[in-house]
Protein backbone atom coordinates (compact mmCIF):
# COMPACT_ATOMS: atom_id res chain seq x y z
CA UNK A 1 0.00 0.00 0.00
CA UNK A 2 1.26 3.82 -0.58
CA UNK A 3 0.33 6.67 1.00
CA UNK A 4 0.17 10.08 -0.80
CA UNK A 5 0.81 13.09 1.11
CA UNK A 6 -0.42 16.70 -0.35
CA UNK A 7 0.69 19.02 2.15
CA UNK A 8 -0.84 22.50 0.24
CA UNK A 9 -0.31 26.08 1.08
CA UNK A 10 -3.75 26.13 2.75
CA UNK A 11 -4.21 22.73 3.37
CA UNK A 12 -2.92 18.76 3.74
CA UNK A 13 -4.51 16.50 2.15
CA UNK A 14 -3.92 12.43 1.87
CA UNK A 15 -5.09 9.09 0.24
CA UNK A 16 -4.12 5.56 0.87
CA UNK A 17 -3.59 3.59 -2.74
CA UNK A 18 -3.48 -0.52 -3.12
CA UNK A 19 -2.30 0.51 -6.92
CA UNK A 20 -2.02 3.14 -9.06
CA UNK A 21 -5.80 3.77 -9.83
CA UNK A 22 -7.96 4.19 -7.57
CA UNK A 23 -7.80 4.85 -3.74
CA UNK A 24 -8.68 3.50 -0.99
CA UNK A 25 -9.52 6.27 1.33
CA UNK A 26 -9.08 10.17 0.83
CA UNK A 27 -9.28 12.84 3.28
CA UNK A 28 -7.78 15.88 5.41
CA UNK A 29 -5.58 16.07 8.09
CA UNK A 30 -6.14 18.82 10.22
CA UNK A 31 -3.62 19.38 12.92
CA UNK A 32 -4.64 21.49 16.17
CA UNK A 33 -1.76 22.80 17.59
CA UNK A 34 -4.01 24.22 20.77
CA UNK A 35 -4.97 21.16 22.16
CA UNK A 36 -1.44 19.03 20.97
CA UNK A 37 -3.88 17.05 18.73
CA UNK A 38 -4.45 16.21 15.03
CA UNK A 39 -8.18 15.00 13.29
CA UNK A 40 -8.10 13.15 10.36
CA UNK A 41 -11.91 13.33 7.99
CA UNK A 42 -11.82 10.85 5.13
CA UNK A 43 -13.82 8.60 2.82
CA UNK A 44 -13.04 4.88 2.75
CA UNK A 45 -14.99 2.46 0.81
CA UNK A 46 -17.89 5.62 0.31
CA UNK A 47 -17.88 5.69 4.16
CA UNK A 48 -16.87 8.60 6.13
CA UNK A 49 -14.53 8.25 8.83
CA UNK A 50 -13.24 10.86 11.34
CA UNK A 51 -10.12 10.04 13.79
CA UNK A 52 -8.80 12.17 16.73
CA UNK A 53 -4.97 11.45 18.34
CA UNK A 54 -2.33 13.10 20.33
CA UNK A 55 0.20 15.18 18.26
CA UNK A 56 2.66 16.37 20.82
CA UNK A 57 5.01 19.20 18.96
CA UNK A 58 2.88 18.91 15.78
CA UNK A 59 4.09 15.08 14.91
CA UNK A 60 0.94 14.24 13.57
CA UNK A 61 2.61 11.31 11.06
CA UNK A 62 2.45 8.16 14.12
CA UNK A 63 -1.13 8.81 15.08
CA UNK A 64 -1.53 8.94 10.81
CA UNK A 65 0.23 5.74 10.50
CA UNK A 66 -0.94 3.87 13.04
CA UNK A 67 -5.04 4.48 12.05
CA UNK A 68 -4.03 3.95 8.26
CA UNK A 69 -2.53 0.52 9.34
CA UNK A 70 -5.39 -0.48 11.83
CA UNK A 71 -8.06 0.65 9.19
CA UNK A 72 -6.48 -0.88 6.05
CA UNK A 73 -4.65 -3.96 7.41
CA UNK A 74 -4.65 -6.12 4.69
CA UNK A 75 -2.52 -3.60 2.73
CA UNK A 76 0.73 -3.57 4.41
CA UNK A 77 2.14 0.38 4.21
CA UNK A 78 5.84 0.35 1.80
CA UNK A 79 6.28 4.00 0.51
CA UNK A 80 4.67 7.76 0.98
CA UNK A 81 4.40 9.79 -2.08
CA UNK A 82 4.92 13.37 -1.61
CA UNK A 83 3.34 16.56 -3.60
CA UNK A 84 7.00 18.79 -3.78
CA UNK A 85 5.70 22.23 -5.81
CA UNK A 86 9.15 23.30 -6.30
CA UNK A 87 12.11 21.04 -7.79
CA UNK A 88 13.86 23.68 -9.24
CA UNK A 89 16.67 22.16 -12.02
CA UNK A 90 17.52 19.65 -9.91
CA UNK A 91 14.24 17.26 -10.14
CA UNK A 92 12.59 17.23 -13.49
CA UNK A 93 10.63 13.61 -12.60
CA UNK A 94 9.38 11.92 -9.50
CA UNK A 95 12.78 10.68 -7.17
CA UNK A 96 13.60 8.84 -3.96
CA UNK A 97 13.54 11.63 -0.90
CA UNK A 98 16.84 10.82 0.60
CA UNK A 99 18.79 13.12 2.80
CA UNK A 100 21.15 13.83 -0.23
CA UNK A 101 17.67 15.36 -2.30
CA UNK A 102 16.19 16.82 1.26
CA UNK A 103 19.63 19.16 1.11
CA UNK A 104 19.30 20.24 -2.55
CA UNK A 105 15.36 21.01 -1.22
CA UNK A 106 16.27 23.00 1.47
CA UNK A 107 18.56 24.76 -0.61
CA UNK A 108 15.73 25.79 -2.71
CA UNK A 109 12.76 26.22 0.18
CA UNK A 110 12.97 29.71 -0.69
CA UNK A 111 11.65 29.71 -3.99
CA UNK A 112 8.18 28.78 -2.68
CA UNK A 113 8.05 29.59 0.98
CA UNK A 114 4.53 28.71 1.43
CA UNK A 115 5.04 25.13 0.30
CA UNK A 116 8.56 24.26 0.30
CA UNK A 117 9.22 24.03 4.46
CA UNK A 118 6.20 22.24 5.39
CA UNK A 119 6.70 19.49 3.28
CA UNK A 120 10.16 19.26 3.90
CA UNK A 121 9.14 19.39 7.07
CA UNK A 122 6.62 16.45 6.56
CA UNK A 123 8.91 14.28 4.85
CA UNK A 124 11.69 14.27 7.57
CA UNK A 125 8.88 13.68 10.25
CA UNK A 126 7.60 10.71 7.71
CA UNK A 127 11.03 9.51 8.11
CA UNK A 128 11.51 9.55 11.78
CA UNK A 129 8.10 7.89 12.68
CA UNK A 130 8.80 5.12 9.71
CA UNK A 131 11.94 4.78 8.82
CA UNK A 132 11.45 1.75 6.76
CA UNK A 133 9.22 3.41 4.12
CA UNK A 134 10.72 4.56 0.85
CA UNK A 135 9.79 8.26 -0.17
CA UNK A 136 9.04 9.81 -2.88
CA UNK A 137 8.86 13.34 -4.29
CA UNK A 138 6.45 14.34 -7.50
CA UNK A 139 7.11 17.53 -8.21
CA UNK A 140 4.67 20.34 -9.64
CA UNK A 141 7.45 22.29 -11.77
CA UNK A 142 8.56 18.73 -13.72
CA UNK A 143 5.80 18.67 -15.98
CA UNK A 144 6.41 22.18 -17.12
CA UNK A 145 10.49 21.22 -17.85
CA UNK A 146 9.71 21.04 -21.77
CA UNK A 147 8.41 24.84 -21.99
CA UNK A 148 10.48 26.41 -24.69
CA UNK A 149 13.52 28.49 -23.64
CA UNK A 150 11.77 31.82 -24.62
CA UNK A 151 8.94 31.21 -22.47
CA UNK A 152 11.75 29.97 -19.22
CA UNK A 153 13.58 32.99 -19.43
CA UNK A 154 13.28 36.57 -17.79
CA UNK A 155 14.21 39.63 -19.72
CA UNK A 156 17.39 39.28 -17.21
CA UNK A 157 20.86 39.31 -17.70
CA UNK A 158 22.05 36.04 -19.06
CA UNK A 159 23.87 35.00 -16.04
CA UNK A 160 20.92 35.38 -13.91
CA UNK A 161 19.36 32.65 -15.65
CA UNK A 162 22.27 30.27 -15.34
CA UNK A 163 22.02 30.64 -11.94
CA UNK A 164 18.43 29.31 -12.19
CA UNK A 165 16.25 32.51 -12.07
CA UNK A 166 14.01 30.83 -14.70
CA UNK A 167 10.18 30.23 -15.34
CA UNK A 168 9.39 26.93 -13.75
CA UNK A 169 5.50 26.89 -13.14
CA UNK A 170 3.46 24.93 -10.77
CA UNK A 171 0.59 22.81 -10.62
CA UNK A 172 2.37 20.54 -12.76
CA UNK A 173 0.60 17.83 -11.11
CA UNK A 174 -2.70 19.37 -11.99
CA UNK A 175 -2.24 20.15 -15.72
CA UNK A 176 -0.89 16.67 -15.72
CA UNK A 177 -3.60 15.30 -15.01
CA UNK A 178 -5.71 17.41 -17.46
CA UNK A 179 -3.79 16.32 -20.17
CA UNK A 180 -4.63 12.72 -19.02
CA UNK A 181 -8.01 13.11 -18.82
CA UNK A 182 -8.34 15.01 -22.10
CA UNK A 183 -9.10 12.38 -24.76
CA UNK A 184 -12.35 11.14 -22.39
CA UNK A 185 -13.53 14.46 -21.99
CA UNK A 186 -12.54 16.19 -25.37
CA UNK A 187 -11.79 13.51 -27.63
CA UNK A 188 -8.90 12.34 -29.12
CA UNK A 189 -8.60 15.09 -31.82
CA UNK A 190 -8.72 18.28 -29.45
CA UNK A 191 -7.07 16.05 -26.36
CA UNK A 192 -3.77 16.40 -29.28
CA UNK A 193 -4.50 20.23 -29.58
CA UNK A 194 -4.61 23.38 -27.58
CA UNK A 195 -5.47 23.58 -24.43
CA UNK A 196 -5.60 26.19 -22.29
CA UNK A 197 -6.27 24.81 -18.24
CA UNK A 198 -7.01 26.86 -15.24
CA UNK A 199 -6.44 25.79 -11.66
CA UNK A 200 -8.28 27.96 -9.74
CA UNK A 201 -7.88 27.63 -6.12
CA UNK A 202 -6.45 29.70 -3.14
CA UNK A 203 -3.44 29.39 -5.43
CA UNK A 204 -4.57 30.02 -9.22
CA UNK A 205 -2.29 29.40 -12.41
CA UNK A 206 -3.18 28.81 -16.36
CA UNK A 207 -1.43 26.36 -18.41
CA UNK A 208 -0.84 25.97 -22.24
CA UNK A 209 -1.09 22.89 -23.29
CA UNK A 210 0.02 21.03 -26.62
CA UNK A 211 -0.73 17.60 -27.99
CA UNK A 212 -0.48 16.39 -23.83
CA UNK A 213 2.83 18.75 -22.99
CA UNK A 214 2.98 21.86 -21.25
CA UNK A 215 4.40 24.47 -23.65
CA UNK A 216 3.46 27.70 -21.82
CA UNK A 217 2.50 28.45 -17.96
CA UNK A 218 1.74 31.72 -15.86
CA UNK A 219 3.40 30.86 -12.55
CA UNK A 220 7.50 31.91 -12.78
CA UNK A 221 10.35 31.23 -10.27
CA UNK A 222 8.31 31.34 -7.68
CA UNK A 223 4.31 30.76 -7.04
CA UNK A 224 3.59 34.43 -6.57
CA UNK A 225 3.14 35.63 -10.53
CA UNK A 226 0.52 35.23 -12.95
CA UNK A 227 -3.22 35.20 -11.47
CA UNK A 228 -4.33 37.28 -9.01
CA UNK A 229 -4.81 34.31 -5.91
CA UNK A 230 -6.61 34.07 -2.46
CA UNK A 231 -3.92 35.97 -0.75
CA UNK A 232 -1.18 36.26 -3.23
CA UNK A 233 -0.81 39.31 -5.55
CA UNK A 234 0.16 37.73 -8.70
CA UNK A 235 1.77 39.38 -11.61
CA UNK A 236 2.98 42.65 -10.16
CA UNK A 237 5.10 45.55 -11.66
CA UNK A 238 8.50 44.76 -10.39
CA UNK A 239 8.53 48.55 -9.34
CA UNK A 240 6.13 48.49 -7.00
CA UNK A 241 8.47 46.04 -4.81
CA UNK A 242 11.04 48.43 -4.79
CA UNK A 243 9.07 50.93 -3.57
CA UNK A 244 7.57 49.58 -0.80
CA UNK A 245 11.52 48.59 0.56
CA UNK A 246 13.21 51.83 -0.85
CA UNK A 247 10.47 54.31 -0.38
CA UNK A 248 7.93 53.07 2.43
CA UNK A 249 10.80 51.10 4.30
CA UNK A 250 9.33 48.39 4.38
CA UNK A 251 11.75 44.89 5.35
CA UNK A 252 11.83 42.97 2.53
CA UNK A 253 10.77 39.99 4.98
CA UNK A 254 7.71 42.07 5.47
CA UNK A 255 7.45 42.69 1.57
CA UNK A 256 7.32 38.97 0.92
CA UNK A 257 4.34 38.84 3.73
CA UNK A 258 2.51 41.58 2.28
CA UNK A 259 2.53 39.78 -1.43
CA UNK A 260 2.29 35.98 -0.23
CA UNK A 261 -0.56 36.50 2.41
CA UNK A 262 -1.44 39.78 2.87
CA UNK A 263 -2.89 40.64 -1.25
CA UNK A 264 -5.13 38.73 -3.79
CA UNK A 265 -8.23 38.52 -2.75
CA UNK A 266 -7.84 38.69 0.56
CA UNK A 267 -5.87 42.84 -0.22
CA UNK A 268 -8.27 43.48 -2.68
CA UNK A 269 -11.95 43.13 -0.62
CA UNK A 270 -10.31 43.26 3.02
CA UNK A 271 -12.95 40.78 3.60
CA UNK A 272 -12.04 37.31 3.04
CA UNK A 273 -9.78 34.93 0.39
CA UNK A 274 -12.68 32.68 0.54
CA UNK A 275 -15.00 33.11 -2.71
CA UNK A 276 -18.01 31.81 -0.57
CA UNK A 277 -17.51 34.83 1.62
CA UNK A 278 -17.56 37.38 -1.14
CA UNK A 279 -20.26 36.03 -3.08
CA UNK A 280 -22.04 36.53 -0.02
CA UNK A 281 -20.60 39.58 1.23
CA UNK A 282 -22.72 42.48 -0.06
CA UNK A 283 -18.95 45.08 0.09
CA UNK A 284 -18.08 47.23 -3.00
CA UNK A 285 -14.32 45.94 -2.43
CA UNK A 286 -15.45 42.13 -2.22
CA UNK A 287 -17.48 42.42 -5.76
CA UNK A 288 -14.62 44.46 -6.90
CA UNK A 289 -11.87 41.78 -5.93
CA UNK A 290 -14.29 38.83 -7.72
CA UNK A 291 -13.74 41.32 -11.08
CA UNK A 292 -10.15 41.95 -10.95
CA UNK A 293 -9.99 37.60 -10.22
CA UNK A 294 -12.21 36.89 -13.24
CA UNK A 295 -10.00 39.58 -15.41
CA UNK A 296 -6.77 38.64 -14.54
CA UNK A 297 -7.99 34.66 -15.09
CA UNK A 298 -9.37 35.69 -18.96
CA UNK A 299 -6.31 37.95 -19.11
CA UNK A 300 -3.86 35.43 -18.74
CA UNK A 301 -5.47 32.45 -20.71
CA UNK A 302 -5.93 34.69 -23.68
CA UNK A 303 -2.01 34.99 -23.77
CA UNK A 304 -1.45 31.35 -22.96
CA UNK A 305 -3.64 30.45 -26.33
CA UNK A 306 -1.10 33.75 -28.28
CA UNK A 307 2.49 31.30 -26.77
CA UNK A 308 0.84 28.34 -28.32
CA UNK A 309 -0.93 29.53 -31.56
CA UNK A 310 -4.77 29.07 -30.65
CA UNK A 311 -7.26 27.32 -28.56
CA UNK A 312 -9.00 24.23 -29.16
CA UNK A 313 -10.71 23.71 -25.76
CA UNK A 314 -10.67 25.32 -22.34
CA UNK A 315 -10.51 23.12 -18.87
CA UNK A 316 -11.37 24.47 -15.59
CA UNK A 317 -9.59 22.65 -12.64
CA UNK A 318 -9.22 23.12 -8.73
CA UNK A 319 -11.37 24.24 -5.85
CA UNK A 320 -13.09 27.50 -7.78
CA UNK A 321 -12.23 26.02 -10.93
CA UNK A 322 -14.45 22.89 -10.32
CA UNK A 323 -16.97 24.38 -7.93
CA UNK A 324 -18.24 28.19 -8.49
CA UNK A 325 -20.14 28.74 -11.91
CA UNK A 326 -20.24 32.39 -11.73
CA UNK A 327 -16.75 32.57 -11.77
CA UNK A 328 -16.43 30.02 -15.18
CA UNK A 329 -19.15 31.95 -16.48
CA UNK A 330 -17.47 35.34 -16.33
CA UNK A 331 -14.54 34.14 -17.47
CA UNK A 332 -15.89 32.67 -20.34
CA UNK A 333 -17.54 35.53 -21.17
CA UNK A 334 -14.53 37.72 -21.51
CA UNK A 335 -13.09 35.12 -23.85
CA UNK A 336 -16.16 34.88 -26.00
CA UNK A 337 -13.78 37.01 -28.64
CA UNK A 338 -11.63 33.81 -28.61
CA UNK A 339 -15.16 31.43 -29.60
CA UNK A 340 -15.50 30.43 -25.98
CA UNK A 341 -19.37 29.99 -25.26
CA UNK A 342 -20.80 28.40 -22.81
CA UNK A 343 -24.47 26.71 -21.74
CA UNK A 344 -25.57 28.19 -18.65
CA UNK A 345 -27.51 25.03 -17.73
CA UNK A 346 -24.28 22.52 -18.37
CA UNK A 347 -21.97 25.43 -16.42
CA UNK A 348 -24.49 25.49 -13.88
CA UNK A 349 -24.91 21.81 -13.76
CA UNK A 350 -20.77 21.16 -13.18
CA UNK A 351 -20.19 19.55 -16.51
CA UNK A 352 -17.87 18.00 -17.11
CA UNK A 353 -18.92 19.28 -20.85
CA UNK A 354 -19.94 23.10 -20.64
CA UNK A 355 -19.91 24.66 -23.69
CA UNK A 356 -22.80 25.79 -26.02
CA UNK A 357 -23.33 23.63 -29.25
CA UNK A 358 -22.29 26.73 -31.09
CA UNK A 359 -19.13 27.18 -28.90
CA UNK A 360 -15.98 28.21 -31.13
CA UNK A 361 -14.02 25.72 -29.05
CA UNK A 362 -14.59 22.89 -26.50
CA UNK A 363 -15.08 24.05 -22.62
CA UNK A 364 -15.08 21.72 -19.66
CA UNK A 365 -14.63 21.04 -15.99
CA UNK A 366 -11.88 18.06 -15.15
CA UNK A 367 -11.75 17.52 -11.66
CA UNK A 368 -8.05 17.61 -9.69
CA UNK A 369 -6.66 14.48 -8.67
CA UNK A 370 -3.26 15.36 -7.82
CA UNK A 371 -2.90 12.82 -5.64
CA UNK A 372 -3.68 9.70 -8.23
CA UNK A 373 -0.98 11.10 -10.09
CA UNK A 374 1.20 11.17 -7.62
CA UNK A 375 0.18 7.67 -7.20
CA UNK A 376 0.81 6.72 -10.25
CA UNK A 377 3.84 7.94 -10.15
CA UNK A 378 5.49 6.51 -7.08
CA UNK A 379 4.21 3.18 -8.17
CA UNK A 380 6.14 3.60 -11.35
CA UNK A 381 9.23 4.46 -9.49
CA UNK A 382 9.02 1.55 -7.02
CA UNK A 383 8.43 -1.10 -9.99
CA UNK A 384 11.56 0.21 -11.86
CA UNK A 385 13.66 -0.06 -7.99
CA UNK A 386 12.50 -3.78 -7.82
CA UNK A 387 13.34 -4.45 -11.70
CA UNK A 388 16.47 -3.26 -10.56
CA UNK A 389 17.25 -5.36 -7.50
CA UNK A 390 16.29 -8.59 -9.68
Amino acid sequence: MLAVLNIGSSSAKFALFADPHSALARGQIFPRPENAACALECRVADEKETAQWPAPNGEWQNGFFQWAESRLPQNKLRAVGHRIVHGGESFRAPAVLDDKALDILDSIAPLAPLHLPPAIRAVRQVAKAKPELIQVGCFDTAFHAAIPPQRRQFALPRQFAKDGILRYGFHGLSYENIAEQAPKVFGEKIAAGKIIALHLGNGASGCGIHNGKSRATTMGMTALDGLVMGTRCGALDPGVVLHLIRARGISPEETEEILTRKSGLLGLSGVSADMRELHKSGAPDAKLALTVFCESAARHAAALACDIGGMDALAFTGGIGENNPDIRRDICAKLEFMGVKISDDANNAGGPNIADKKSGAAAAVIPADEERMIARHAFKLLAARDADEI
